[in-house]
């Protein structure tokens, strides 16, 4: 995973591996994202948790246990639970969100984009450029109509706490994409609250849809 940085900010990057965990024991528990039972930050040291990732050794773990199961973490960002290996065994770069999203995108409860994480080659999914991006707000950087869109579905996941999702279309350098956001809360950073935005490609599958429904009718 390519990462663009805003900011050198260590407490950001545990926020990104802290929601690849939730994520990660939701769906070993069958349940969705709200609904574990136990806060994850009851049970792991985020400053061990930085350490490890930071350095992108395989052969550097944190093993930590939660209700009903052990975790492991290696410095590549695999998670094993209960020694069942959840990342992505064919990804080469073993990178963190490889098999999470396209695009990550950390934005405050402003609705400023403070941080972006993509896999390399993505670049051309991004409506702006990365140095645009970060640092800008939703408004500035998105078409309206499609940040009209966004914009209430990032205030219901902050006034929640819970995980929200939002499809839209945008004219990108790649041609014009369909994504898949998926928007999750995060504790707070510097006193603002955060929601981190897993975006995902999904063109292939809507252009497939819309034509079923242009021969069927329905």
């Amino acid at each position: 995973m390519e990462r663009i940085h805003g900011t050198e900010n260590g407490e950001k990057m545990t926020q990104y591996i802290v929601a690849k965990l939730v994520s990660r024991l939701a769906t070993h528990e069958g349940v969705k994202l709200d609904e574990l039972e136990y806060n994850l930050s009851d049970h792991i040291d985020p400053h061990a948790l930085e350490a490890v990732v930071s350095n992108g050794s395989e052969s550097c773990k944190l093993t930590f246990q939660v209700p009903g199961c052990e975790v492991t973490v290696n410095g590549l960002g695999q998670i094993t639970i209960d020694d069942q290996q959840l990342s992505n065994q064919n990804n080469p770069s073993g990178s963190l969100f490889s098999d999470f999203a396209d695009m990550v995108f950390l934005i405050d409860e402003n609705r400023i984009y403070k941080d972006i994480l993509m896999k390399p080659g993505n670049s051309v999914l991004l409506y702006e450029k990365p140095d645009k991006i970060i640092g800008s707000s939703i408004s500035k950087i998105l078409p309206p109509e499609v940040a009209t869109q966004v914009e209430p579905i990032i205030t219901s996941c902050l006034e929640n706490g819970k995980e929200q999702s939002v499809r839209f279309e945008l004219k990108v350098p790649a041609g014009t994409r369909y994504f898949d956001a998926r928007i999750l809360p995060v504790e707070s950073i510097h006193g603002q609250r955060t929601v981190l935005v897993a975006v995902t490609d999904i063109t292939d599958g809507q252009l497939a849809q819309n034509l079923h429904t242009q021969v069927n009718g329905r």
